[in-house]
């Protein structure tokens, strides 16, 4: 980014002024971090109070500050975090062609895994703070080489992933303005072009301007890479000098979640997923109740629930299990979603199949088929847990459900 000139200077003093009772301390002394707010809306300062207010707002309401703790069930999208280049600014390489967006909308995971990419912008962010300690000078912004090896038709012949990229486009540019310093799409596909089409229109033509697009012609965008990125910190496959057992250095620390599974790069990564989440079917048993012995994650599971009836789904914690887990938190957590229409829900425990029913949450109407429901509830006492999906109000229509419900353990030291 570059200086500020004396104007910049003198608005950046009034802007700080302004929004210092939103802006963490850290931000509000920056010059850098401030201007970019700025220079976003033209040095206008009324339009850049407007957009750093709101986006404050959402940085809350999304608990975005946490983001950096959270550790998701899966890691969704992998991505390298190079170094730096000559002038101090983050490299980040993301191999976009093989994230398999439409795989994620077809296991019902939309939401963690949106909930992951804005893990990596508040990744970004921590990486410039982190490289202005370093080099002892500010740095704001970053540069992204966009790897589109292996994109397909695919992902885009789906209206979900369509929506979730426009969604990311607008988030990008309204919380996270000016930190592209430089970004690079390379091995772009002819389809490109239908994929670029939908978030062009939500992109900014500042944001447009530091975009060069090469096509896979590696010769074309190696010298463009080199130019503006030392050759060290590169791996070979993109024209660098990173050492690493093959050229993408997959075994290297660079990457998100440590080293990249085997022929990464090469392999049909939507079949490695879906084995994965076929494994997990293993500890359900035919009636879709999870045996005794499993804490694992259980995949989607799709339920038809006819008219005027319900469906019960009982999870047993025995006496033995719940003693291992002490001094641990045992929690039964669910994701439920339906197509079309609400569905009741409810919670309820039996400590043996003689005992009383207990109601630990009472039935209600969720609005699934607008969000997807989840929740979870602490399993504080053996016995049978029964989670309820209920369609006796509906007299005429069927519900189709889809849902996930399993255990986690939760150690008290990490919530106390």
């Amino acid at each position: 980014m570059c200086s500020l000139d004396s104007k910049e200077i003198e608005i950046v003093q009034k802007f700080r002024k302004r929004v210092m009772d939103v802006v963490p301390q850290e931000n509000l002394h920056n010059d850098y971090w401030l201007i970019r707010w700025l220079r976003a809306r033209d040095l206008d300062l009324e339009k850049a109070e407007f957009m750093l207010r709101k986006s404050m707002a959402w940085r809350k309401r999304n608990e975005i500050e946490i983001l950096l703790a959270w550790n998701p069930l899966h890691n969704y999208f992998r991505y390298a975090t190079l170094g730096t280049d000559r002038e101090g600014s983050p490299v980040f390489l993301l191999p976009m062609g093989l994230w398999d967006m439409r795989e994620i909308v077809d296991i019902g995971d939309v939401v963690p895994g949106f909930r992951f990419v804005l893990r990596l912008l508040t990744k970004i962010e921590y990486e410039i703070n982190a490289s202005t300690k370093a080099i002892k000078k500010p740095v704001n912004q970053i540069v992204a080489i966009f790897d589109f090896q292996q994109f397909s038709y695919r992902q885009l012949n789906s209206r979900s992933v369509c929506q979730g990229a426009i969604e990311f486009a607008r988030i990008f540019e309204s919380n996270h303005p000016e930190v592209l310093k430089s970004c690079y799409f390379i091995n772009t596909p002819k389809i490109f072009p239908l994929f670029f089409a939908i978030l062009k229109p939500f992109t900014s033509a500042k944001t447009l301007s530091k975009m060069v697009f090469f096509g896979p012609q590696r010769p074309k965008w190696i010298q463009a890479l080199v130019q503006n990125i030392p050759a060290e910190i590169l791996p070979p496959y993109y024209g660098g000098t990173r050492s690493g057992m093959d050229e993408y250095c997959s075994d290297e620390g660079i990457w998100n979640d440590g080293p990249l599974p085997p022929n990464y790069f090469q392999a049909d990564m939507s079949k490695e997923r879906n084995s994965i989440h076929e494994s997990n079917l293993d500890y359900c048993n035919e009636n879709n109740r999870c045996l005794d012995n499993s804490l694992k994650f259980s995949t989607f599971s799709k339920h038809e629930i006819a008219a005027g009836s319900k469906l019960e789904l009982e999870f047993r914690v025995s006496q033995e299990k719940f003693e291992g887990l002490l001094p641990d938190i045992l929690l039964l957590k669910w994701r439920i979603k339906s197509d079309g229409y609400n569905i009741a829900f409810q919670v309820t425990y039996k400590k043996d199949y003689a005992s009383t029913i207990e109601e630990l949450i009472e039935n209600h109407r969720i609005e699934s088929q607008v969000y997807e429901h989840h929740g979870s509830i602490a399993c504080d006492k053996p016995g049978t847990y029964i989670v309820t999906l209920d369609n006796c109000f509906s007299k005429r229509r069927r519900k189709i459900i889809y849902c996930s419900i399993y255990f986690e353990e939760l150690c008290k030291q990490v919530i106390s």
